[in-house]
């Protein structure tokens, strides 16, 4: 061998375990530095939003299963819409109907001890006292002697009793009010039945009204009563369709599936640290090679 090829490997080997150390850190700043730069542009979830199509299928990476809380939401309001208001009996419905009737009557009664009137205007004034009466009926008012009115409101008030007394919503007041006729005591005079009806007909209101705090609570009941809805997906299973439109069901399979969770996948960091650890020894082999004033030089080392 060569004098002068023997003393520059000698040097070369000399100078080795100089270089050592910063052959060993610069191969690991830049296996970290390449890690660092290529890590986050590898993909780690979906970016799946409510309403966005999907532009490819979608399938399950692993058998899963989960209690789906938008599937009970939706069965939970369907359950909710289906149950009808409650109504629940006023029972200061009845007592201030007959005093509205009772002042109407009292009004009645002042316009027919109303000396100065005649026949005519007793009649005419009739038509002003808050009952829709027919002409007729006012004409009986006006001939009744006092046995005969008093029978008559007598009935009014026990007419309209009958009828508050039992509960009824808006939808059955027709019915009600066709049935005031048939409701004339047995044996009570045509004349004075009609105008005891006639007078009770404008005070018949709907004796029940909606229960907001019972049909809250049997709203809350049907909610109660649906179950958690188990659903399960097989590995490699579609979730999503390529073209379908995601929807908050689907989206919801997508997240507990761990698809749109950011994941730290340990494969894929093995590998990208892998390729950058060889990156890092092949340039040190270069530099230690061919470059060894580089890496010998503190400065250019910090450069580098």
């Amino acid at each position: 061998m060569l004098p002068g090829y023997r003393a520059v490997n000698e040097a070369r080997r000399a100078a080795l375990p100089r270089i050592g150390p910063r052959i060993v850190a610069f191969i690991a700043l830049l296996t970290l530095l390449q890690v660092a730069i290529l890590f986050p542009i590898l993909p780690s979830r979906l970016h799946a939003r409510e309403g966005d199509i999907a532009s490819q299928s979608i399938r399950a990476p692993r058998e899963f299963s989960y209690n789906s809380d938008v599937l009970r939401r939706q069965l939970q309001d369907q359950a909710v819409r289906s149950v009808p208001e409650s109504f629940s009996y006023d029972v200061n419905v009845k007592n201030d109907q007959i005093a509205k009737l009772s002042d109407l009557i009292n009004r009645i009664a002042g316009a027919r001890n109303d000396t100065s009137l005649s026949r005519a205007q007793l009649i005419d004034a009739l038509n002003g006292k808050g009952a829709l009466l027919s002409p007729e009926q006012r004409s009986s008012i006006a001939g009744f002697t006092s046995d005969e009115w008093r029978q008559t409101t007598g009935e009014a008030t026990r007419l309209l009793g009958s009828v508050l007394e039992d509960g009824f919503v808006s939808t059955e007041l027709t019915a009600r009010l066709a049935s005031v006729p048939n409701r004339v005591s047995a044996g009570m005079p045509a004349a004075q039945g009609d105008v005891a009806a006639a007078l009770v007909r404008g005070f018949i209101v709907p004796t029940e009204k909606i229960d907001s705090a019972a049909t809250q609570r049997n709203q809350d009941q049907a909610s109660a009563s649906v179950p958690p809805q188990r659903q399960t997906f097989a590995r490699n299973q579609v979730i999503v369709r390529d073209g379908d439109v995601i929807d908050a069901f689907k989206r919801e399979a997508l997240q507990n599936a761990g698809l749109l969770t950011v994941r730290l996948r340990y494969n894929d960091l093995g590998a990208v640290a892998l390729l950058g650890l060889i990156a890092s020894c092949a340039l040190a082999a270069f530099l230690s090679t061919f470059r060894a004033d580089v890496l010998r030089s503190t400065s250019r080392f910090i450069l580098l």
